[in-house]
């Protein structure tokens, strides 16, 4: 497995070169995508999180890692994504098939899209460095989600609740066990004062036991860099309810647990979010996900299923 350090810090950067939490990024507003790699309209910041099967974590102790835009996304002749350029020249090249399709538009215009690659391999190319692949079993999983870029964000005022409008399902580094998130999960932003809370309740199953856990990320602990969007935080995960914990992820009191993400569209009124959850188990297990949110009272169009991505799939039936 790869294990990355310093990817993500808790002052609301993504430590890669380019940041989206990096004041002085200038990427995002003036980047033009390149119009063959047009994935559904949006993308100009983004996420991979994935956990590898032997319990090493690709993106460090966060599992996450930034792409840079939606020209650095890859994509094959049938316009599915394919990998994606990642920090200081790294690229990650995926063969595996594309699944949990979904985006969510605003006025006509996609602001977030996310999915999951399963069953295949993931290749990683690090500048002068032997090329490390990894193999995807048809219930490992990475997790990406991307969105259009921010507008007229709040600079003051209270708090700002988004909740729950979609995710991927959880995957574990092993591969043994599913799980979701839950509906009562939502992110709150103090966009006044770059803070960051968030309460993710995810269900797992694992070896026929199923358990809630809540990864809490508490305001001092959770950033948003108004400059880029960038959100980073570090929290922990507990076991709510549910039958064995040790069965699971033996949190107890608490697992390590990080988020990474950004606000999209116009007003901020989206957010796109990756998470991970860190086992207190003693062989290494780590789950991971993504989810989208929106602002409470706003609203959003949700596609799911095969082409979602690209500007197909079904909208549900409110």
């Amino acid at each position: 497995g790869d294990s990355r350090t310093d990817v993500v810090s808790n002052d609301g950067t993504i430590q890669t070169d380019p940041m989206i939490g990096k004041v002085e990024d200038n990427y995002k507003s003036n980047e033009q995508p390149d119009a063959t790699k047009n994935i559904g309209g949006a993308g100009l910041v983004g996420l991979l999180v994935h956990s590898y099967g032997d319990g090493g974590q690709y993106g460090a102790d966060s599992h996450l890692a930034e792409f840079h835009g939606k020209s650095d996304l890859f994509v094959d002749a049938t316009n599915k994504i394919g990998g994606a350029v990642l920090e200081d020249g790294t690229t990650v090249e995926i063969k595996a098939d594309l699944a949990q399709e979904g985006r969510i538009d605003s006025n006509g215009s996609s602001v977030l899209f996310w999915g999951t690659w399963t069953n295949g391999s993931i290749t990683v190319t690090e500048p002068e460095r032997p090329s490390e692949t990894d193999t995807l079993s048809p219930t490992q999983a990475v997790h990406f989600i991307g969105g259009a870029p921010f507008s007229d964000l709040p600079t003051s005022g209270g708090v700002v609740t988004y909740t729950h409008a979609a995710h991927t399902p959880a995957s574990f580094s092993d591969g043994n066990g599913s799980g979701d998130m839950l509906s009562t999960s939502q992110v709150q932003i103090k966009f006044g004062t770059g803070q960051v809370h968030a309460t993710l309740d995810i269900e797992l199953t694992r070896a026929n036991n199923t358990n809630v856990y809540q990864l809490a990320v508490p305001f001092a602990d959770g950033h948003i860099n108004v400059a880029t969007g960038g959100i980073t935080g570090k929290g922990s995960a507990t076991f709510i309810s549910g039958g064995a914990d040790s069965a699971i992820l033996e949190c107890g009191s608490g697992c390590n647990g990080d988020i990474a993400g950004f606000v999209a569209g116009p007003n901020g009124k989206f957010v796109g979010l990756g998470w991970g959850i860190d086992g207190n188990t003693a062989t290494p297990r780590q789950v991971t996900g993504v989810a989208a949110f929106v602002e409470q009272g706003s609203t959003g169009t949700l596609y799911t299923g095969t082409g979602a991505i690209t500007g197909g799939g079904t909208s549900p039936v409110p």
